[in-house]
């Protein structure tokens, strides 16, 4: 599945300038772009950095998985803990 999340949706949530600069950043689209969310899901999960911007993603409704999903996915991967 992939996931799009345009710049007017981040600047409405006030993302934090990370979100242009990592590489899902599509500079011409002016959007995040996840082309296959589930890997993407595996990558986020296996850095601090990665779980932090996953669970804002989730938590301002950005990404499609709840807080559930998320707290199996992190279960699943053994992400990184705070």
């Amino acid at each position: 599945m992939r996931v799009v999340i345009d710049n007017a949706t981040l600047r409405r949530h006030r993302s934090c300038k990370g979100a242009y600069t990592n590489r899902e950043w599509d500079a011409e689209a002016q959007a995040l772009i996840f082309p296959d969310w589930e890997a993407s899901i595996t990558e986020l999960l296996s850095t601090k950095k990665g779980v932090a911007r996953l669970e804002w993603y989730v938590h301002n409704k950005l990404v499609p998985m709840t807080d559930d999903e998320l707290a199996a996915a992190k279960t699943a991967h053994g992400a990184p803990n705070d």
